[in-house]
C-alpha cells in the first residue's frame, strides 16, 4: 500500500479526522483541567492486542458502556483509529500531533490534559517517529503552535514546553523513571484477585512511588478495607 504523504491523505485513507481523533467523556468533563482522550478498540477486538496486560478488566471494559444505539458507530470509529496506528504508526502519530495542537488551540493555549490510553494500554513513550516539516507548518499556520520537525523518541516530547500534560492508567511494567522525566503521569490499575502478573506490576510500581488504583465492590455506606492482602 502506498502511504499517503499529506494530512488529508491519511484522513481519507483510514476514515479518520484530526478534529474528532480525541474526545471527552462524562468523568473528564468534571475535571478542572480540560481533558481529551484517545479511544482505540480495546484488547484484541481489532485483531491486534492493544491491551497486553488486560485480565479481569476485559469483561467490564469502558468500551462497552454508554448508549447501545451508538455502540456500532463507536466501535467502527475506534477500529479505524486502531488500524491506522498499527499499520502506519508514524503517519498516525503525525496526525495525533495535529489533533493535540488543534485541541490546544481550541482551549486558547490554556492547560490541557491528554490521555492517550482511554481504552488501550500502549507504551507510548517507546513509539519513535519523524514529525514532518509539512505537519509542523500546518500546525503553525492553523493553530499558532510552534513545533519543531524531526525525529522524536515519542509523542510526549513533541509538546514539552507547552501547557500540555499527558497521563494514563496502565497494567504494564513501564520504565517509571523515564515516564517521570517525560512528565508522563501514570497510575497502575490493580486488576483484582487472580491476575498474578498484575500483582507483580503493582508491587514494582509501589516500590517506585507510582500510584495504584483499585476498585472495590462494596455497598453504599461500607468502609473501604484498610489493606489489601494478596
Amino acid at each position: 500500500m502506498k502511504l499517503p504523504e499529506t494530512i488529508a491523505g491519511i484522513q481519507e485513507c483510514f476514515g479518520i479526522n484530526y478534529r474528532t481523533l480525541l474526545s471527552v467523556n462524562p468523568k473528564t468533563k468534571k475535571s478542572s483541567t480540560e481533558t481529551r482522550i484517545l479511544h482505540l478498540l480495546p484488547s484484541d477486538l481489532s485483531g491486534v492486542n492493544v491491551c497486553p496486560g488486560a485480565g479481569n478488566c476485559r469483561r467490564i471494559c469502558l468500551h462497552f458502556a454508554g448508549n447501545p444505539a451508538y455502540f456500532n458507530a463507536k466501535q467502527r470509529a475506534r477500529q479505524r483509529k486502531t488500524k491506522a496506528l498499527t499499520e502506519v504508526p508514524s503517519h498516525f502519530l503525525n496526525l495525533l500531533a495535529v489533533a493535540i495542537a488543534y485541541e490546544y488551540h481550541a482551549n486558547k493555549h490554556q492547560p490541557l490534559a491528554i490521555r492517550l490510553n482511554g481504552t488501550s494500554d500502549i507504551v507510548w513513550e517507546d513509539l519513535n517517529f519523524n514529525l514532518s516539516t509539512a505537519v509542523c507548518d500546518f500546525i503553525g499556520k492553523r493553530f499558532d503552535v510552534t513545533l519543531q520537525p524531526g525525529q522524536y523518541d515519542n509523542i510526549l516530547k513533541v509538546f514539552q514546553g507547552l501547557n500540555v500534560t499527558f497521563y494514563d492508567y496502565t497494567k504494564l511494567a513501564r520504565d517509571w523513571r523515564k515516564c517521570k522525566e517525560l512528565n508522563y503521569h501514570l497510575t497502575v490499575s490493580f486488576d483484582g484477585y487472580g491476575n498474578k502478573q498484575n500483582a507483580k506490576v503493582c508491587r514494582d510500581a509501589w516500590q517506585n512511588g507510582i500510584n495504584i488504583a483499585a476498585a472495590f465492590n462494596i455497598k453504599r455506606g461500607q468502609r473501604l478495607p484498610a489493606e489489601i492482602i494478596y
